[in-house]
């Protein structure tokens, strides 16, 4: 399969402090009233976006990735690894508490 410019679903979340910039500015459709963010590039399980255009349409990106060879994540990319990204766009309506993440080795290790 050819290589080229994806256009991709995406998944529409809501929260308590979600706002309405991203359907109003951006045109973003979802069921909910309010949008807390948009995965635009997202190949976990549950939320995986899918190829809306040319030869693989319908397609999951993980699917893609298989028909079309790894390397056109990257060359160093390779079946059975981790998708190195997750692209989000976020409307924040309201004030947010802080949010610390541990390190890799502290999340392994608890």
């Amino acid at each position: 399969m050819k290589k080229y410019p994806l256009k991709l679903s995406y998944t529409a979340k809501t929260a308590l402090w979600a706002g309405k910039r991203l359907k109003r500015e951006f045109g973003k459709v979802s069921e909910h009233e309010t949008v807390s963010e948009t995965w635009e590039l997202s190949v976990r399980e549950d939320e995986m976006a899918r190829v809306l255009n040319g030869e693989a349409e319908g397609m999951t990106l993980a699917e893609y990735f298989e028909a079309c060879g790894y390397d056109c994540v990257s060359p160093a990319f390779g079946k059975g690894q981790r998708f190195p990204l997750l692209v989000k766009l976020i409307d924040v309506a309201d004030v947010l508490s802080v949010q610390v993440h541990p390190d890799d080795d502290y999340a392994r290790r608890v």
